[in-house]
């Protein structure tokens, strides 16, 4: 049994009707759901604090800006030396910048861009010390999308929608050890909807050229 009381504060000041600032911090508390542990499970935890800007209907853009801090304990990982196993290992760490937009261009047409650029890394492994300073497996350095939704909004085609956008991150490594890793990838999704009143259908085709 594990009890922890997990505090979360923020606050956001308005500069203006359409800019604002805002400060969080928060900690969380998981228990891992899968794989085989051969030693009692401990809970993850987790403490994050972020820094940014907020816009809101700032020439017809919406989104934010935010400085990012996380760092992770007893993160579950492939046991150096029976791989079936799962073991808790020590700390990961990531800081860096976050960017997510959306820009209304008319009343038909919107745009969307997000960015994030960030420094992770294991801080503390007590399994396999080697991997203290290397990046952590499947996480990659920097991501970006940029996609676009079309909706009709009169006529006898009204409700109907239509959406299209790119998705990249730069190379994962595959393992604790960072070697090997998969390369930078660029993606690309579609997605086609249609609105019923206060109901949406919507499908979504991702990976659309099959991108291996």
């Amino acid at each position: 049994t594990s009890n922890k009381t997990l505090p979360r504060i923020g606050v956001v000041y308005d500069l203006t009707s359409s800019i604002g600032i805002f400060s969080g911090y928060g900690e969380g508390m998981r228990l891992p759901s899968s794989g085989t542990y051969r030693e009692p499970i401990k809970p993850s935890m987790s403490k994050q604090t972020e820094v940014g800007f907020k816009l809101k209907n700032w020439n017809g853009v919406y989104g934010t800006l935010a400085w990012f801090d996380l760092t992770r304990t007893n993160v579950s990982a492939t046991c150096a030396d029976v791989a079936v196993y799962a073991c808790q290992v020590g700390k990961q760490n990531s800081k860096g910048v976050d960017l997510d937009l959306r820009w209304v261009m008319t009343n038909q047409l919107t745009g969307l861009f997000g960015y994030s650029n960030q420094n992770e890394k294991t801080v503390e492994d007590s399994r396999t010390p080697t991997n203290v300073g290397k990046p952590i497996y499947g996480v990659p350095d920097t991501t970006y999308r940029l996609g676009a939704q079309y909706d009709i909004r009169s006529g006898d085609l009204a409700g109907l929608g239509f959406g299209g956008g790119l998705r990249y991150h730069s190379k994962l490594p595959v393992n604790s050890s960072s070697n090997p890793d998969t390369g930078a990838v660029t993606l690309y999704d579609a997605t086609v909807s249609y609105r019923v009143k206060d109901v949406k259908l919507g499908l979504a085709v991702n990976n659309l050229f099959d991108k291996k």
